[in-house]
């Protein structure tokens, strides 16, 4: 289980990443995207849906505490974590974003 000082590490460390890596990588091409990072690894994803998202990447990272933001938009963005020891339940494929 992550404690809350690592947690508040891994979110700051994925902060970083998006302001200095994908950020300037992504602004033109993606704006408006949702953008998920796992601060543990470094792994990111991006898709026009936020819940899609997210479901991707910890498909990848199931123990992922990750940071979302949209590309390139003034926000505050959010922090999101899974419970340890679940998987989350894939978005249903035929449902629109």
């Amino acid at each position: 289980m992550v404690t809350k000082e690592e947690r508040k590490t891994y979110i700051q460390r994925a902060r970083e990443i998006y302001k200095s890596e994908l950020l300037p990588r992504y602004k033109e091409t993606h704006e408006g995207r949702y953008i998920v990072i796992d601060g543990r690894s470094g792994d990111h994803e991006i898709e026009r849906g936020d819940h899609l998202t997210y479901h991707r990447l910890v498909s990848r990272q199931p123990d992922a505490v990750t940071f979302s933001t949209r590309v390139g938009k003034d926000s505050a963005g959010r922090i999101t974590s899974l419970t340890f020891g679940t998987k989350p339940t894939a978005p249903d494929s035929t449902a629109s974003n």
